[in-house]
C-alpha cells in the first residue's frame, strides 16, 4: 500500500509539473506574439516612410518654379505687344504701291539717282521748262516713281511760272519720263497779279535768298507746339496792310517716328515787324 501511494503521488507530481511546464511554454509563446504584433506595429515606420512621400510632393510642389517660368511668359507677351513699335518702324519703309516722303536732304544734288532720272525725263523737251527745287518722295513700282517740286513755265514771252509737283517714272531698264504733274493750290496764274492780289515768285525761291520772308516765317511759326515747319521754297506774296507770304514746307508732327508731309503755309507780316500764321494747306502727295 505504501509503495502504491508513493507511486500515485509521484505520477501526480510528474503530471502537475508537466502541465505547469506546458502552460509556461504556452504563456511564453503567447507573450512573444506581441513581439510579432510590435513588428506589425512597426509598419507605421513604413507608413512614416509613406508619409515622407510628401518630400517627393514637395519636389512636386517645387514644380511651380517651372510654373513660375511659365508665368514669366508674359514677358514674351510683352515683346509681342511691343511689335507695334516695329509696326511704327514698318511704316517708315516703302510700301509697295505707296509713297514714302523724303526724310533726308531735299536737294537733287544730294540724291543722284533722282537727279539722273529727272534729267533723262526732261532731256530734249521743247515748249516747257522744269526747274527742280526739291525731291519730295518715292514710290516702288515696276521701277521707281519720284516726285519733285518744280518751278515750271511755258517757253513763250512773258510766261508766268507755276509751282508744280512733277512725277517722274523710271523703268527697270533705266529709262525715264514725266508721267504727271499737279499745280500747287492757292497760287496766282500770273507773275503780276491784280492790285491787292497774289504775285507768284519768279526770282530766287530759296528762303535764305529772301531774308525778310524767312524772318516773318520764323517769327510766325517759331513758337508753335506739336508740329515743325521746315521752309523749302518761297512761292508768292501779297501786298496788304503789311505783307502776306506763301511758303512751301516739309511739315513733321513732333512725335517719335512721325511721317513728314508737305504743306503751303501762309504768314502775315505786320507793319510793326510782328508776324502770324494765317493758313496751312496740305498738299496731296
Amino acid at each position: 500500500m505504501n509503495k502504491q501511494k508513493v507511486t500515485v503521488l509521484f505520477l501526480t507530481l510528474s503530471l502537475a509539473l508537466g502541465l505547469t511546464a506546458c502552460g509556461a511554454q504556452n504563456d511564453t509563446l503567447t507573450v512573444n506574439e506581441p513581439a510579432q504584433d510590435e513588428t506589425t506595429q512597426n509598419e507605421p515606420v513604413q507608413d512614416e516612410t509613406t508619409q515622407d512621400e510628401p518630400a517627393q510632393d514637395e519636389t512636386t510642389q517645387n514644380e511651380p518654379a517651372q510654373g513660375e517660368t511659365t508665368q514669366d511668359e508674359p514677358v514674351q507677351d510683352g515683346i509681342t505687344q511691343s511689335e507695334p513699335v516695329q509696326d511704327e518702324t514698318t511704316r517708315d519703309e516703302p510700301v509697295s504701291g505707296g509713297w514714302t516722303a523724303n526724310r533726308g536732304d531735299l536737294s537733287l544734288d544730294a540724291n543722284p539717282d533722282v537727279k539722273a532720272a529727272f534729267e533723262k525725263a526732261t532731256e530734249g523737251l521743247t515748249g516747257y521748262t522744269y526747274e527742280p527745287i526739291a525731291y519730295l518722295g518715292s514710290q516702288a513700282v515696276a521701277g521707281m516713281n519720284y516726285r519733285i517740286l518744280c518751278r515750271s513755265a511755258a517757253v513763250v514771252p512773258d510766261a508766268a511760272p507755276v509751282y508744280q509737283i512733277v512725277t517722274v517714272y523710271q523703268n527697270l531698264e533705266g529709262n525715264a519720263e514725266i508721267s504727271g504733274s499737279v499745280t500747287l493750290p492757292g497760287l496766282p496764274e500770273e507773275v503780276e497779279g491784280l492790285p491787292g492780289g497774289w504775285t507768284v515768285n519768279a526770282a530766287d525761291f530759296t528762303p535764305d535768298g529772301n531774308p525778310d520772308v524767312k524772318a516773318a516765317f520764323e517769327t510766325a511759326t517759331g513758337n508753335l507746339l506739336g508740329v515743325g515747319y521746315e521752309p523749302v521754297a518761297y512761292l508768292a506774296s501779297q501786298v496788304v496792310a503789311g505783307m502776306n507770304y506763301k511758303m512751301f514746307c516739309r511739315t513733321t508732327p513732333v512725335i517719335p517716328n512721325a511721317e513728314p508731309f508737305f504743306t503751303v503755309v501762309t504768314v502775315y507780316a505786320h507793319l510793326d515787324g510782328g508776324s502770324e500764321l494765317l493758313d496751312v494747306t496740305n498738299v496731296d502727295f
